[in-house]
């Protein structure tokens, strides 16, 4: 985690700058930081640097205080009274709580998607499936091929949160995804690069027990789809 302090401006994802007078400034800084979080742009930061997110951004301070006390709210980063915010440090059992608890909850989305779902929100799925499995064709980083794979992915298990129409469920999955998205970020043993492929096939199953509406079935390749993950960090204890 964390080992040396810089005042150097970070790595940005190319954000169009807002201005502190509009309305929607305080979400625009929300999203904006927790991007920086998923892509790994504080890891080498002592503190996350309020004062250079407010000038990149055209923003006050305060904006950017809102959007890294609601991001310590859920969990992403903490606070330390009289001295600042940082990323907030867990242990690799947290980790492992968190993706089994996640695909329990992930597993009953796609039970309901099973039960609800139509044709055409299953050849989505298909298509989905079909553009991450172009991805190791690609001649890219692994960094870059991650992200582009954390992409489709979302969109995927987007598909499934419409699939399943149950808004309160979906919203909270929401920010359990954002969460996961994190933890892979954080954590360099685990490559989302050398897990597409692997990835596919588990999404293939879940999308056969989809179509054929069997809501349990789904539910168990969608447990241990997420569970791969689990397994990698059980592993690189």
């Amino acid at each position: 985690m964390p080992q040396k302090a810089s005042t150097a401006r970070p790595k940005t994802t190319g954000k169009v700058k807002t201005n502190q007078r509009t309305p929607r400034a305080g979400s625009i800084v929300y999203e904006h930081v927790k991007s920086e979080l998923l892509e790994d742009a504080y890891r080498d930061l002592t503190h996350i640097p309020i004062e250079a997110i407010a000038t990149e951004l055209n923003v006050s301070r305060q904006p950017v205080m809102d959007a890294i006390k609601r991001l310590s709210a859920e969990g992403f980063v903490e606070i330390i009274p009289q001295v600042g915010s940082r990323l907030r440090q867990y242990s690799p059992r947290d980790v492992i709580d968190f993706f089994e608890f996640f695909a329990l909850i992930e597993a009953q989305l796609t039970s309901l998607a099973a039960i609800r779902a139509n044709e055409e929100s299953i050849v989505s799925l298909r298509l989905l499936s079909a553009q991450i499995g172009t991805l190791p064709k690609l001649k890219k980083k692994p960094k870059d091929l991650g992200k582009l794979y954390r992409n489709l992915n979302r969109k995927f298990h987007l598909e499934i949160t419409s699939m399943a129409d149950s808004k309160a469920v979906g919203d909270f999955v929401e920010i359990l995804r954002d969460k996961a998205d994190y933890f892979i970020t954080w954590e360099k043993r685990f490559s989302l690069a050398q897990h597409i492929e692997t990835s596919v096939a588990e999404h293939e199953e879940i999308i056969d027990a989809i179509e054929a509406g069997d809501a349990n079935l789904a539910a168990l390749k969608t447990k241990e789809h997420i569970l791969s993950v689990d397994r990698e960090w059980i592993i690189g204890e």
